[in-house]
């Protein structure tokens, strides 16, 4: 796997569109009303390109209708169109209610693949469930071969998941903070970004 270089600083200030994490989300309707409803929060930036990481377990998105469910999603989304970014996925601890729909998860590829093929530059989903894997394989034909090529599955927990994220070029605070909150159960409340 290659590495996208290195990732080490965290910006300090954002645009207003910008989304930080879902307590704050300026553009999500539904993370102002539940802080919790998703998890998609924004861990710095290296070289131009950002860094967004879900923390899927943590969300409470209990939304059934596919389109609803995904309009509310790409709030988080549209800001980031024209903009070089990396996405990553957090699989551990999730449950069954966490799983989404096999409609949704092919909605949210095509958008990826339409909005943001060529600025999502990876999607790195660390701690992979067994349904995780298996929904990534149905969805395959739905994205553009470029960006499948972008997902990549990190194996492991605390140490060596750290340290497989340190080989991909992740270091620095995100690194850190990374290790320091998929330790956590997904009740306990996440370190603070600036860590």
């Amino acid at each position: 796997m290659a590495k996208i270089g290195v990732i080490n600083s965290y910006e300090d200030k954002m645009s207003s569109s910008e989304c930080s994490s879902c307590p704050s989300c300026p553009s999500c309707p539904s993370c102002q009303v539940n802080p919790t409803f998703h998890s998609f929060m924004y861990l710095g930036t290296h070289e131009g390109v950002k860094l967004y990481m879900s923390m899927l377990a943590r969300a409470n998105d209990t939304t059934k209708e596919s389109g609803k469910k995904l309009a509310d999603f790409k709030h988080h989304l549209d800001p980031l169109k024209g903009q070089k970014w990396i996405w990553i996925l957090d699989c551990g601890n999730m449950e069954k209610r966490h799983h989404s729909s096999l409609d949704y998860t092919k909605g949210l590829a095509k958008v990826l693949a339409s909005e943001h093929e060529t600025t999502l530059l990876g999607m790195w989903i660390i701690r992979p469930t067994v349904w995780m894997r298996t929904t990534i394989a149905c969805i395959k034909p739905f994205f553009k071969s470029n960006l499948v090529s972008k997902i990549h599955f990190v194996e492991g927990e605390a140490l060596g998941l750290y340290i497989r994220l340190e080989q991909m070029g992740l270091k620095g605070r995100p690194l850190q903070w990374i290790g320091s909150a998929v330790s956590l159960p997904p009740t306990a409340p996440l370190p603070p970004l600036g860590l």
